[in-house]
């Protein structure tokens, strides 16, 4: 016990309290690690109910000694594979051993049929070559000295520092690691190439294209790289803080096509009860006022994609392309009406006082709508190029 440290020591006996404190809990059923468990932990919970029970003890003295067997020879079959997630499986492993050993020691006289042993070294043991060996896998993709490679030792310092809390100054190299990975990308104007379809359709100039330019950048995180390892900035934002982009990402609107259908219209009479004035008793006298509304009705549907592209500055080279494509529809309605207008309706009013189909949805309508549509899975896409990338 003298080579071992402070902080292990406490990490110990903070383990072996939890331990006595559920061993002490005799009422409690105990449930198995594993399904292969099962029967040793059926005679188990049976004896702290029943001590006296011949059959349990039986089954306890014959399971538990099969039971610490397979998981001991489990834990070194691990140790000496090449598997990536050996490391969960060895400490799983000590868990149920030690699982076993707790439940184990709740049984009245358990030492009578078999000798119980704790595992608590071990897993704690387990556990700090777990760290030191992502510990030492982080240093090496550190040392790589590329994106990707810090990247990898950001998440192997993480891991090392879950296995162990506190671990060396695993959890300061893994924030180091994660700000060297960061690359700073410049999002440039959302770009149009088909302005005759803007031209044909209202350009009202309400519009601006550099508002979808802000909005996704927000959308990515700006500034604060808290999606992915990369901070976004406008071009403008790139320039006025003196910015030096990594990265460039082009965002073009392409194959906008919109779509009307063939206007139809209906026809309603409308007829309405109008009080004039009152006779000579003074009964209210009535009119009936009538007229017909003639409803026009269009659908008008605009499909659209964007691509965008991530270029490197330096080498100018493609890193990855990728488009989103999405489908908006609008059911567009006016009405016309020829008679006693007493008989209209507030909302035939409202009807009557929309624009024909002269010049359909307006450019801030369409991109709007689109935008609303694509912009979650535009962002996920970029996210994920970038991430990947």
């Amino acid at each position: 016990m003298n080579n071992i440290s402070p902080l292990r020591m406490n990490r110990i006996f903070t383990l072996i309290a939890i331990a006595v404190t559920l061993a002490s809990c005799a009422s409690s059923k105990f449930r198995p690690p594993t399904k292969e468990d099962k029967p040793l932990f059926a005679a188990i919970n049976e004896l702290i109910k029943h001590p006296d029970n011949a059959k349990a003890q039986n089954d306890l003295r014959y399971f538990h000694d099969q039971s610490v067997s397979r998981h001991e020879n489990a834990a070194v079959t691990y140790k000496n594979s090449n598997d990536p997630n050996r490391w969960d499986r060895i400490i799983n492993e000590y868990n149920a051993l030690q699982t076993i050993y707790t439940a184990t020691q709740a049984v009245p006289n358990a030492t009578a049929y078999v000798q119980p042993k704790s595992f608590l070294t071990e897993l704690e043991s387990a556990r700090e070559d777990a760290a030191e060996y992502f510990y030492r896998e982080g240093h090496r993709s550190a040392g790589e000295e590329s994106r990707k490679g810090d990247l990898r030792a950001h998440e192997l310092f993480k891991r090392a520092n879950a296995y162990i809390p506190g671990y060396k100054d695993a959890l300061q190299l893994s924030k180091e690691a994660y700000e060297n990975s960061i690359v700073n990308v410049m999002v440039g104007p959302v770009r149009e190439d088909d302005p005759l379809f803007f031209r044909e359709w209202d350009d009202e100039t309400r519009y601006r294209s550099d508002y979808y330019q802000d909005a996704l950048v927000r959308e990515l995180g700006g500034k604060t790289a808290a999606y992915t390892s990369a901070r976004f900035f406008t071009d403008y934002e790139a320039s006025k803080e003196n910015v030096r982009p990594d990265w460039v990402l082009d965002v073009e609107w392409d194959r906008i096509s919109p779509s009307t259908g063939i206007p139809s219209s209906s026809s309603r009479s409308l007829s309405k009860k109008i009080q004039v004035g009152k006779d000579s008793t003074g009964k209210p006298v009535y009119e009936v006022a009538t007229g017909t509304l003639t409803l026009y009705n269009r659908n008008v549907s605009v499909n659209a994609t964007i691509d965008f592209r991530l270029w490197e500055v330096y080498s100018k080279k493609t890193i990855q392309t990728n488009s989103v494509s999405e489908r908006v529809e609008w059911n567009e309605q006016y009405a016309t009406y020829n008679g006693d207008k007493r008989a209209l309706t507030d909302e035939d009013r409202a009807l009557l006082r929309r624009r024909n189909f002269d010049r359909g949805p307006s450019k801030t309508q369409v991109m709007d709508a689109l935008m609303r549509k694509m912009f979650p899975e535009l962002r996920s896409k970029i996210i994920q190029l970038v991430s990947n990338s």
